[in-house]
């Protein structure tokens, strides 16, 4: 895994895990689905009375934000107020997919996955972000392979934590779709090309 040299404190942070070159990720949907269950297992809360270590729990320490599970990796965009418990929360998650890629022998040789964290300015080039994660899905509205449900149909579980970014647009669902849109619009823009005559 990548070390980023940033001092331990909290904030936003974005997380992208992959494989060089033009490689998948993801040979399975299978995969996607597992890495999908273990967010969800790793980062549920739990009451102090059910847990005594909730303070030490990642999901004391992590508020994911949004994600991606795509055929090419998985991206995701947390606040956390450690740096090292994002990175061992990603550990976690690549061991347990060595696991299962042995245990059902869908790799000869397993990839070695390249890990990128990179923080964040703050809380609106999250907001920014998250629009840029949800359209790597081409049904960028359904696909049940990232946030987008928790954002536009009231899919809940309390892995997520949106309460950061919602607060932004006043978590009405309405704003952030046209902000999804406006930001595909963008993305579909050419970019402008300024031609100079030379005499």
């Amino acid at each position: 895994m990548e070390d980023i040299s940033t001092k331990k404190t909290n904030g936003y942070y974005h997380v992208r895990v992959y494989i060089g070159g033009s490689s998948r990720f993801f040979k399975t949907n299978n995969e996607r689905a597992f890495i999908g269950v273990q967010i969800q297992q790793l980062l549920a809360a739990r009451s102090v009375l059910e847990d005594p270590l909730y303070a030490k729990s990642l999901a004391h320490h992590i508020d994911l934000l949004a994600f991606s599970i795509s055929e090419e990796g998985i991206q995701l965009l947390a606040y956390c107020i450690d740096i090292t418990s994002l990175q061992h929360f990603i550990n976690i998650l690549l061991q347990r997919l060595g696991q299962y890629r042995s245990e059902y022998q869908l790799y000869r040789n397993q990839p070695e996955s390249s890990v990128i964290i990179r923080k964040l300015v703050g809380e609106h080039e999250a907001l920014a972000l998250s629009a840029t994660i949800h359209l790597l899905h081409k049904d960028w509205e359904y696909d049940r392979y990232s946030s987008i449900g928790f954002y536009l149909h009231d899919r809940r579980g309390d892995w997520m934590k949106l309460w950061r970014l919602t607060k932004l647009y006043e978590n009405n669902t309405a704003t952030y779709r046209d902000f999804i849109q406006h930001s595909l619009r963008q993305s579909l823009t050419p970019a402008k090309i300024i031609i100079t005559s030379v005499s």
